[in-house]
């Protein structure tokens, strides 16, 4: 199953105050939605527990030589931490790959060029509950370039 295939609903947080209640989202949902917080949160941002959260923004504008070590590395840490944070999941798989976005910003006449490294995360598991599986995809841009 991927996010987005099941019953489930965009989380409205504006219409608890409203009625009081949230609507019930699919479990594969609540599982994509998880592992996108614990991905985008820097360590000991979450007080409660401090080794919430992946390692990727403490090393988000570090110069990398060998970036395939790096991937794997980040690949790596982003499984044990789904292992650990996600017990909903079983048999986690990550991958993860680094390209570059390019964005162009236009002040009065002049145009300036942005690259942003753009990492990729692939993730394949299987539902503990029913044993089906279970794909996530998430980008996100990282470490920001200036090319005037």
């Amino acid at each position: 199953m991927e996010p987005g295939d099941g019953a489930g609903m965009p989380l409205d947080v504006l219409g608890f105050f409203k009625e009081g209640r949230l609507p019930i989202v699919s479990e594969v949902d609540s599982i994509a939605s998880h592992i996108h917080l614990l991905l985008t949160t820097a360590p000991e941002e979450f007080p409660p527990d401090p080794t919430y959260g992946c390692e990727l923004w403490e090393h988000e504008f570090s110069t990398v030589q060998a970036t395939g070590v790096w991937m794997d590395r980040m690949a790596q840490h982003m499984k044990e931490l789904v292992e650990r944070y996600e017990k909903r999941l079983t048999h986690v798989d990550v991958k993860a790959e680094v390209d570059q976005a390019e964005f162009k910003l236009k002040h009065g006449e002049q145009v300036a060029g942005r690259l942003k490294r753009r990492l990729r995360i692939t993730l394949n598991a299987r539902l503990a509950r029913t044993n089906e599986t279970f794909r996530f995809t998430d980008t996100m841009l990282v470490a920001p370039f200036s090319l005037d």
